[in-house]
Protein backbone atom coordinates (compact mmCIF):
# COMPACT_ATOMS: atom_id res chain seq x y z
CA UNK A 1 0.00 0.00 0.00
CA UNK A 2 1.24 3.89 -0.32
CA UNK A 3 0.56 6.55 1.14
CA UNK A 4 1.78 8.22 4.53
CA UNK A 5 -0.93 6.33 6.36
CA UNK A 6 -2.50 3.16 6.55
CA UNK A 7 -5.64 2.36 7.58
CA UNK A 8 -7.63 -0.65 8.38
CA UNK A 9 -11.60 -0.78 7.53
CA UNK A 10 -11.79 -3.83 10.13
CA UNK A 11 -9.55 -5.42 12.85
CA UNK A 12 -9.77 -8.64 14.30
CA UNK A 13 -9.20 -10.47 17.92
CA UNK A 14 -6.77 -12.54 16.20
CA UNK A 15 -4.66 -9.95 14.90
CA UNK A 16 -3.46 -9.08 18.21
CA UNK A 17 0.63 -9.00 18.61
CA UNK A 18 0.77 -11.64 15.61
CA UNK A 19 1.01 -8.78 12.89
CA UNK A 20 4.25 -6.00 12.33
CA UNK A 21 4.41 -3.45 10.10
CA UNK A 22 7.20 -1.12 8.71
CA UNK A 23 7.29 1.66 6.21
CA UNK A 24 9.92 2.20 3.53
CA UNK A 25 9.95 6.11 2.50
CA UNK A 26 11.92 6.51 -0.96
CA UNK A 27 13.11 9.31 -3.62
CA UNK A 28 15.15 10.00 -6.13
CA UNK A 29 17.96 10.33 -3.68
CA UNK A 30 17.33 7.18 -1.80
CA UNK A 31 15.15 4.72 0.46
CA UNK A 32 14.59 4.73 4.17
CA UNK A 33 12.79 2.15 6.44
CA UNK A 34 10.94 2.77 9.48
CA UNK A 35 11.27 0.46 12.72
CA UNK A 36 9.27 -2.45 12.60
CA UNK A 37 5.53 -1.73 14.52
CA UNK A 38 3.20 -4.17 16.26
CA UNK A 39 -1.11 -4.08 16.17
CA UNK A 40 -2.68 -5.18 19.22
CA UNK A 41 -6.61 -5.66 19.26
CA UNK A 42 -8.32 -4.79 22.29
CA UNK A 43 -12.50 -5.11 22.88
CA UNK A 44 -14.33 -7.82 23.19
CA UNK A 45 -13.57 -11.53 23.24
CA UNK A 46 -14.83 -14.19 20.98
CA UNK A 47 -17.69 -15.93 23.45
CA UNK A 48 -16.25 -19.32 24.95
CA UNK A 49 -17.97 -22.47 24.00
CA UNK A 50 -20.23 -23.93 27.26
CA UNK A 51 -18.22 -26.16 29.78
CA UNK A 52 -20.58 -28.13 32.14
CA UNK A 53 -19.03 -28.33 35.21
CA UNK A 54 -21.57 -30.12 37.44
CA UNK A 55 -24.03 -32.72 35.87
CA UNK A 56 -27.93 -33.45 36.58
CA UNK A 57 -27.84 -36.59 39.05
CA UNK A 58 -30.38 -39.06 39.48
CA UNK A 59 -33.13 -39.17 41.47
CA UNK A 60 -36.02 -41.60 43.23
CA UNK A 61 -39.38 -39.63 45.03
CA UNK A 62 -42.72 -40.76 45.94
CA UNK A 63 -44.89 -39.53 43.48
CA UNK A 64 -46.51 -35.98 44.45
CA UNK A 65 -43.48 -35.04 45.63
CA UNK A 66 -41.56 -32.39 43.89
CA UNK A 67 -38.46 -33.51 41.92
CA UNK A 68 -35.56 -31.39 40.59
CA UNK A 69 -32.82 -31.58 38.08
CA UNK A 70 -30.36 -28.96 37.75
CA UNK A 71 -26.84 -28.75 35.69
CA UNK A 72 -24.13 -26.33 36.21
CA UNK A 73 -22.09 -24.64 33.44
CA UNK A 74 -19.49 -22.07 32.22
CA UNK A 75 -19.99 -20.17 29.24
CA UNK A 76 -20.67 -16.14 27.98
CA UNK A 77 -25.04 -15.93 27.30
CA UNK A 78 -25.04 -19.30 27.67
CA UNK A 79 -29.08 -21.09 27.26
CA UNK A 80 -30.64 -24.00 28.55
CA UNK A 81 -32.98 -26.66 27.45
CA UNK A 82 -34.22 -29.58 29.14
CA UNK A 83 -35.51 -32.78 27.59
CA UNK A 84 -37.29 -36.00 28.76
CA UNK A 85 -36.56 -39.05 26.97
CA UNK A 86 -35.27 -36.77 24.16
CA UNK A 87 -38.36 -34.71 23.52
CA UNK A 88 -37.89 -30.98 24.55
CA UNK A 89 -39.89 -30.30 27.48
CA UNK A 90 -41.76 -26.71 26.94
CA UNK A 91 -41.15 -23.88 29.61
CA UNK A 92 -37.96 -25.95 30.82
CA UNK A 93 -35.01 -23.36 30.01
CA UNK A 94 -33.11 -22.63 33.12
CA UNK A 95 -30.39 -23.96 34.89
CA UNK A 96 -32.44 -26.65 36.71
CA UNK A 97 -36.07 -27.56 36.06
CA UNK A 98 -38.80 -28.58 38.78
CA UNK A 99 -41.90 -30.70 38.68
CA UNK A 100 -44.49 -32.82 40.30
CA UNK A 101 -43.42 -36.49 39.79
CA UNK A 102 -46.33 -39.24 38.71
CA UNK A 103 -45.89 -42.75 38.38
CA UNK A 104 -46.20 -42.40 34.88
CA UNK A 105 -42.80 -40.29 35.12
CA UNK A 106 -40.85 -43.83 36.91
CA UNK A 107 -38.01 -44.57 34.52
CA UNK A 108 -37.89 -41.70 32.39
CA UNK A 109 -34.25 -39.58 31.65
CA UNK A 110 -33.61 -35.98 31.50
CA UNK A 111 -30.82 -34.37 30.14
CA UNK A 112 -30.07 -30.24 29.34
CA UNK A 113 -28.25 -28.63 26.27
CA UNK A 114 -26.28 -25.74 27.03
CA UNK A 115 -25.50 -23.42 24.04
CA UNK A 116 -24.33 -20.51 23.12
CA UNK A 117 -23.25 -18.63 19.58
CA UNK A 118 -19.44 -20.32 20.26
CA UNK A 119 -21.05 -24.57 20.72
CA UNK A 120 -23.32 -26.38 22.58
CA UNK A 121 -22.53 -29.29 24.59
CA UNK A 122 -25.47 -31.93 26.71
CA UNK A 123 -25.73 -33.26 29.90
CA UNK A 124 -25.17 -37.29 31.12
CA UNK A 125 -28.78 -38.51 31.25
CA UNK A 126 -30.43 -38.40 34.77
CA UNK A 127 -32.95 -41.32 35.68
CA UNK A 128 -36.23 -40.60 37.56
CA UNK A 129 -37.37 -43.67 40.07
CA UNK A 130 -40.79 -42.75 41.31
CA UNK A 131 -42.64 -44.81 43.94
CA UNK A 132 -46.30 -45.63 44.46
CA UNK A 133 -47.20 -43.48 47.47
CA UNK A 134 -48.50 -46.06 50.34
CA UNK A 135 -52.00 -45.36 51.66
CA UNK A 136 -52.40 -46.34 55.55
CA UNK A 137 -54.55 -49.39 55.89
CA UNK A 138 -57.34 -49.31 57.88
CA UNK A 139 -57.79 -51.04 60.98
CA UNK A 140 -60.64 -52.70 62.81
CA UNK A 141 -60.70 -53.24 66.79
CA UNK A 142 -62.89 -56.15 68.27
CA UNK A 143 -63.72 -56.18 71.38
CA UNK A 144 -62.87 -59.10 74.35
CA UNK A 145 -64.34 -62.57 73.32
CA UNK A 146 -65.71 -64.35 76.60
CA UNK A 147 -65.69 -68.16 77.23
CA UNK A 148 -68.02 -68.19 79.48
CA UNK A 149 -71.78 -68.62 78.98
CA UNK A 150 -73.17 -66.31 81.36
CA UNK A 151 -75.25 -63.31 80.23
CA UNK A 152 -74.27 -61.75 76.85
CA UNK A 153 -70.99 -63.54 76.49
CA UNK A 154 -70.58 -65.25 73.46
CA UNK A 155 -70.33 -69.23 73.23
CA UNK A 156 -66.77 -70.60 72.36
CA UNK A 157 -68.13 -71.51 68.78
CA UNK A 158 -69.01 -67.97 68.63
CA UNK A 159 -65.60 -67.02 69.80
CA UNK A 160 -63.99 -68.53 66.56
CA UNK A 161 -66.78 -67.45 64.54
CA UNK A 162 -65.41 -63.90 65.41
CA UNK A 163 -61.98 -65.11 64.77
CA UNK A 164 -62.53 -66.23 61.24
CA UNK A 165 -64.37 -63.30 60.64
CA UNK A 166 -61.13 -61.28 61.45
CA UNK A 167 -59.01 -63.16 59.28
CA UNK A 168 -61.13 -62.94 56.36
CA UNK A 169 -61.20 -58.79 56.51
CA UNK A 170 -57.38 -59.23 57.01
CA UNK A 171 -57.10 -61.69 54.07
CA UNK A 172 -59.30 -59.96 52.12
CA UNK A 173 -59.42 -56.49 52.23
CA UNK A 174 -56.14 -55.62 53.89
CA UNK A 175 -58.16 -54.58 57.25
CA UNK A 176 -56.16 -55.10 60.36
CA UNK A 177 -58.57 -57.03 62.96
CA UNK A 178 -57.41 -57.49 66.44
CA UNK A 179 -59.22 -59.60 68.29
CA UNK A 180 -58.51 -59.91 72.46
CA UNK A 181 -58.06 -63.08 74.90
CA UNK A 182 -60.87 -65.70 74.60
CA UNK A 183 -60.94 -66.00 78.67
CA UNK A 184 -62.08 -62.62 78.72
CA UNK A 185 -64.89 -61.75 81.26
CA UNK A 186 -66.61 -58.88 79.35
CA UNK A 187 -67.12 -60.00 75.68
CA UNK A 188 -68.94 -58.67 72.90
CA UNK A 189 -72.80 -60.35 72.62
CA UNK A 190 -73.61 -63.32 70.24
CA UNK A 191 -75.62 -60.81 67.97
CA UNK A 192 -71.88 -58.68 67.43
CA UNK A 193 -69.81 -62.11 66.40
CA UNK A 194 -72.92 -62.22 64.16
CA UNK A 195 -72.96 -58.85 62.70
CA UNK A 196 -68.92 -59.17 62.24
CA UNK A 197 -69.37 -62.32 59.94
CA UNK A 198 -71.92 -60.27 58.22
CA UNK A 199 -70.20 -57.38 57.90
CA UNK A 200 -67.34 -59.66 56.19
CA UNK A 201 -69.46 -61.29 53.64
CA UNK A 202 -71.05 -57.62 52.84
CA UNK A 203 -67.54 -56.65 51.84
CA UNK A 204 -67.07 -59.21 49.13
CA UNK A 205 -70.10 -62.41 49.06
CA UNK A 206 -68.05 -64.09 46.73
CA UNK A 207 -65.09 -64.45 48.68
CA UNK A 208 -66.35 -64.91 52.63
CA UNK A 209 -70.04 -66.36 51.77
CA UNK A 210 -68.69 -70.01 50.90
CA UNK A 211 -66.43 -70.46 53.68
CA UNK A 212 -68.20 -68.26 56.44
Amino acid sequence: MTGAELTFKKTLLNYNGKMKFKCVISNAAGTVETNEVFLYVTGNEAPSAPVITKQPASAAVTEGENVTFAVTATGDGITYRWYKNGAAIDGANGASYTFTAALGDNGAKYACVVSNSAGTVTSNEATLTVTEKSTPKPMLLLGNVSEEGKGSAVSVSDARLVLRAAVALESFTGIKAFVADVDGKDGITVADARLTLRMAVSLDPLKYSDNY
